[in-house]
């Protein structure tokens, strides 16, 4: 709960992992005795601010994941559902099972382990304060940036003083984002990140730059890192 609302969170975690080429998908990957899936809503439910977590799997997982998280987390309250073959049909997919209390919903990616309890509370904060429509997580560029053709030539220079590598958590009102998705199925083309429907809508989106990592671990190089990192 958040000032009395109710808090959902959609973990979007159907993903193949084919960039990892392991065996085992990415978010059952064990780190450190936990599999990353496992770290991510731990993290996420540090700071007592959500009220459901809606997992979204594969459709094979479905069963395996539903005794996972009730042996992980049993005094929660999670639900895991099939996904789609894309991230956006997952993200409609957990959407469209939040509770109809529900005033927020968190939408973060399920291998994003290093994710910070405080900043839920910080973005909640933000969102009502300010009257703003979303709020995602992300830092400014800060390498030289190019934009290159499909041969890999430098085309042209790129200002990176406005760029910004954009992440989850990204909050919104769920009746917002739900509306967003309902209308994106006709007017957007391919969908990679929630504030895209919501800016396409025209709605007030902030980005919330932070300290410390947030990587998504999609690579054995990432994996490498949450070894050391996650403790």
């Amino acid at each position: 709960m958040y000032n009395g609302e109710y808090v959902s969170a959609v973990i979007p975690a159907a993903g193949v992992g084919a960039r990892m080429k392991t065996k085992e998908k990415k978010q059952y990957i064990v780190v450190n005795g936990k599999e990353i899936l496992e770290w991510t809503l731990r993290h996420l439910a540090a700071e007592k601010v959500i009220d459901e977590f809606i997992v979204v799997v594969g459709a094979a997982e479905k069963c395996e994941v539903e005794h996972k998280v009730k042996r992980w987390m049993p005094s929660e309250k999670i639900s895991v559902i099939a996904g789609g073959q894309t991230r956006y049909a997952s993200v409609k997919a957990g959407l469209a099972v939040c509770s109809t209390m529900s005033t927020y919903v968190f939408i973060h990616d399920g291998v994003r382990p290093f994710v910070q309890g405080v900043w839920l509370t910080e973005m909640l904060h933000m969102l009502v304060i300010e009257a703003l429509d979303g709020i995602a997580v992300g830092q400014q560029m800060v390498n030289t940036v190019k934009r290159a053709n499909r041969d890999a030539m430098i085309i042209e220079h790129v200002d990176r003083s406005e760029l910004w590598m954009i992440e989850t958590p990204q909050l919104f009102r769920t009746a917002d984002i739900c509306n967003a998705y309902r209308q994106s199925e006709t007017s957007l083309g391919k969908i990679t990140d929630d504030t895209q429907l919501m800016t396409a809508l025209g709605k007030r989106i902030k980005l919330l730059p932070h300290e410390g990592r947030n990587d998504k671990i999609t690579t054995l190089a990432e994996l490498t890192l949450a070894e050391a990192f996650l403790k």
